[in-house]
């Protein structure tokens, strides 16, 4: 019984499994480090060699829509924010005056967020963050 409610429910499009791989490009020297979750994929894109910058992910239904969760915190500080169509989904962009940068795919429901300290960190996480694409069909 329990199998067949799972059943209805991904086949009726209600509950959606969380993506098994982040389909992203990365630029080089960078990787993916996945970690655990429970209702979302989360890990972590970061640079082969130490220090730099570090992109935490949280990706899936649950993951919910970082640049609009106001009670939140993630955009306490908000310094700028932006709206862009990346390959037909909308995408939002806010950076904070502690120079966090956060990228989210409301429809997608990916998000995207890391300190940025150098014009070449953010360039290169948005560089990478806008080559998201969703793993599994809708």
């Amino acid at each position: 019984m329990r199998l067949l409610a799972i059943l209805i429910l991904l086949t009726t499009g209600i509950f959606k499994p969380a993506p098994s791989e982040l389909h992203i490009s990365l630029l080089q020297r960078y990787s993916d480090h996945r970690l655990p979750g429970i209702d979302s994929t989360v890990g972590e894109i970061s640079k082969s060699d130490t220090g730099g910058l570090k992109i935490e992910y949280d990706i899936g239904e649950m993951a919910g829509v970082e640049t609009e969760c106001k009670g939140c915190g993630w955009t306490d500080g908000e310094v700028w924010r932006k709206k862009v169509i990346v390959d037909g989904e909308p995408v939002t962009v806010v950076y904070t005056s502690k120079k966090m940068l956060i990228v989210s795919f409301p429809k997608l429901t990916a998000n995207f967020h890391g300190t940025v300290n150098s014009p070449e960190d953010m360039a290169d996480m948005l560089l990478m963050t806008m080559t998201y694409k969703k793993s599994f069909s809708k």
